[in-house]
């Protein structure tokens, strides 16, 4: 194989002069499919840390107040008004927690992002390693199955948001972002 090119700002693990010349349609399809999957998947991951970071705050958010609240009012520090305020505002705080439900949208974002994860890998096996072994008829039909997995994987998805793509994108131009930092950083929130 000849020197890893970079393409989209980061190494592609593969060279498509290397490819056949009757599949090199396939191996560009394929390779798109690649990026696309490489960057939604991390855009996704992203979204998750950024949910499960809001739960944790507005969770301990709205336990200080309310733990505040109370010591307040049982020590009467602040008056029994400014104490029911308090323990109002964590109620509110609590409420917007349970009607936001970010734990249900990290839980998405990351199943979301897993479905990326395996779109990627599949269309890098098939150009890494199966692609100069393939007639032309298996190529393209391995390139539908990863097409109908990302479609799939697209209508699952949940949006993201500006800071997510944007923590993603610096992520993947930086080079930091690998699967075994995402992977990390998922099971540590």
């Amino acid at each position: 194989m000849a020197e890893q090119p970079e393409r989209h700002g980061h190494p592609v693990p593969f060279d498509l002069r290397d490819i056949p010349e009757d599949v090199r349609a396939i191996a560009g399809e394929c390779e798109r499919l690649w990026e696309r999957a490489l960057h939604s998947a991390h855009h996704q991951f992203a979204a998750s840390m950024i949910w499960r970071s809001t739960q944790r705050w507005l969770s301990v958010l709205a336990a200080t107040v309310g733990a505040l609240a109370g010591v307040s009012a049982v020590a009467d520090i602040i008056g029994a008004r400014v104490a029911g305020v308090g323990a109002l505002l964590a109620t509110v705080i609590g409420g917007a927690t349970s009607l936001l439900a970010p734990d249900q949208h990290a839980a998405q974002c990351t199943v979301s992002g897993n479905a990326y994860v395996e779109i990627r890998d599949g269309s890098l096996q098939m150009l890494c390693v199966d692609l100069v072994r393939l007639d032309y008829d298996t190529a393209r039909q391995r390139l539908e199955d990863l097409t109908a997995g990302l479609h799939a994987a697209n209508r699952a998805a949940e949006p993201t948001s500006f800071l997510a793509r944007s923590y993603a994108r610096r992520a993947l131009r930086s080079g930091i972002a690998n699967d075994d930092v995402w992977a990390a950083r998922a099971r540590r929130t």
